[in-house]
């Protein structure tokens, strides 16, 4: 378990859970560890799940990792599953990664996400 978030591989999949915060220095440790981890295990898919994350980001926080999330997960396929409090409603940081070539998607709904993912869903 990180200080920050746990990182475990799935089928296909590597799954980013237990957030605690919406830190700086956790963000960071997110970009630092989590690409490397679906590169190295071979999936070109990441399922987070933020649920419990707490804080917000602000519009230049939002156009920052948008832009670092395009950069640093080149090729890998990304589902963020957050709290509806915490989903922005204009979506400015995904349309941010977006348009710099992420394949990216927010989602409120877990079941949507992993179903993004190509992943198979219960129910």
């Amino acid at each position: 378990m990180d200080e920050y978030f746990n990182i475990s591989k799935g089928l296909g999949f590597i799954h980013v859970q237990d957030f605690k915060t919406l830190s700086p220095s956790g963000i960071n440790q997110f970009f630092l560890k989590v690409p490397d981890a679906a590169r190295n295990s071979g999936t070109g898919k990441v399922l987070v799940d933020g649920r419990t994350a707490e804080g917000s980001f602000s519009t230049m926080q939002q156009y920052e990792y948008g832009s670092m999330l395009a950069k640093h997960f080149k090729g890998i396929q990304v589902a963020i599953v957050v709290q509806k409090s915490l989903r922005d409603p204009t979506q400015f940081g995904e349309t941010v990664a977006l348009n710099r070539g992420a394949k990216v998607r927010v989602f409120t709904d877990l079941e949507a996400a992993q179903s993004w993912l190509g992943m198979e869903t219960k129910g």
